[in-house]
């Protein structure tokens, strides 16, 4: 069982379920229940992967949509990948 604190703490989920719960929350702090106790654990090692977008979906020019797998999620990443795909996100 896994919940979200940031959403509200007191719901639990199957692993399939917060994650596709939180396909446009990819920063909400989820824990996984051990049996006796929460643990923290993240939306990445449960799976999650945050296909910016194209509707929340994988990117349809993009064939090595595994590249993306080693990216940190957080605000600090880098998006030369998704230029390289696409172009410039800004026209110049």
């Amino acid at each position: 069982k896994f919940r979200c604190l940031t959403c509200s703490g007191d719901q639990t989920f199957c692993c399939s379920c917060i994650v596709n719960a939180h396909q446009f929350l990819p920063f909400h702090k989820v824990q996984e229940w051990t049996g006796k106790c929460f643990n923290d654990t993240s939306l990445k090692e449960l799976g999650f992967i945050w296909h910016m977008g194209h509707g929340g979906q994988p990117c349809p020019f993009s064939d090595n949509m595994h590249a993306w797998e080693n990216i940190p999620m957080d605000t600090e990443a880098d998006f030369s990948l998704m230029e390289t795909v696409h172009g410039p996100t800004i026209p110049t």
